[in-house]
């Protein structure tokens, strides 16, 4: 009669430990889960500070070119105007 009382007492402890087991393994699995979407909102995050830079440069460079410091052309406008000869009486721009 006592082994059976031990038997069940041993297979008690390792049913226990079973049920332990299995909510580490769950926590585990959130945890998992939470780790995931932290790598995804810090993805996020670089994502946006990327772009509030480029939104920064935007804003600058309209506040220069609305001011007139800078003249709006492309590269080829200003190719053609460093290789065209100023018209006689006419400074080169």
């Amino acid at each position: 009669m006592s082994r059976i009382t031990a038997t069940d007492r041993v297979l008690s402890r390792i049913t226990a430990t079973g049920r332990v087991l299995s909510r580490i393994t769950a926590t585990v699995r959130v945890l998992s889960r939470i780790t995931a979407t932290v790598r995804v909102l810090s993805r996020i995050t670089a994502t946006v500070r990327v772009l509030s830079r480029i939104t920064a440069t935007v804003r600058v460079l309209s506040r220069i070119t609305a001011t007139g410091r800078i003249m709006p052309c492309t590269r080829t406008q200003g190719a053609i105007r460093a290789t065209r000869p100023s018209p006689p009486g006419k400074a080169r721009p």
